[in-house]
């Protein structure tokens, strides 16, 4: 018997993906992840208020006071520059790496970074993982993120795997990591469906939500 030729492997993309709702615009996509960015970061903001004096008590006041003297420093930079004394500003940038050298502050900066990136992904992966995928940003712009496996809501896996890179955008998570988030963020212009790094290797997509 003969068999019937096998379906080349664009064409059977195209037409799985037939069956998936229109991808959604860059823009309101853009618009959703700045609104559900500034809630995440706010969020991680007073975690970490509430956290730092408790889990590192006796580093957070060294790190407050060298923070402090810095903001004062810059400022007094900032006045002596405009007057064009050169050297007070010269002598604020060389003494920023010995203030931020000192351990006290290198944990708590350490600190920071993780609870804020911990915070930012708690809030991205279960703002959608218990929304049918839609976060608050995304609910406003009426977006919502589905499984291009089963054209349904996202696994829960599958809405942590995504949310890692957007917490990463949102809390700072290293040079490295900064440059591949950057790159990450321009994928979409020219992506198949628009899907960046994190959908497709979640196996999402973001779709108007009146579609889905």
């Amino acid at each position: 018997m003969n068999l019937p030729p096998p379906i080349p492997p664009e064409i059977a993309r195209k037409l799985s993906d037939a069956k998936l709702p229109p991808p959604a615009p860059l823009l309101p996509r853009t618009l959703a992840f700045i609104a559900d960015g500034l809630l995440a970061g706010l969020l991680a903001c007073l975690v970490v208020h509430l956290l730092i004096p408790v889990i590192i008590p006796d580093d957070f006041p060294v790190f407050k006071e060298t923070m402090q003297s810095l903001w004062q420093d810059y400022i007094a930079a900032n006045h002596a520059a405009a007057s064009g004394n050169t050297a007070v500003a010269n002598a604020f940038l060389q003494s920023i790496p010995e203030k931020v050298g000192n351990s006290a502050v290198q944990t708590a900066t350490s600190f920071i970074s993780l609870t804020a990136m911990l915070t930012a992904l708690a809030y991205f992966t279960l703002s959608e993982s218990l929304t049918r995928g839609a976060s608050f940003g995304k609910k406003i712009f009426r977006l919502r993120v589905i499984s291009t496996l089963t054209g349904g809501s996202p696994r829960f896996l599958q809405t942590l795997s995504r949310s890692l890179w957007r917490a990463c955008s949102v809390a700072p998570a290293g040079l490295l990591i900064g440059i591949v988030v950057t790159i990450n963020a321009h994928v979409p212009f020219f992506s198949y469906r628009r899907r960046a790094w994190h959908d497709k290797l979640a196996h999402t997509e973001v779709v108007d939500a009146k579609d889905a």
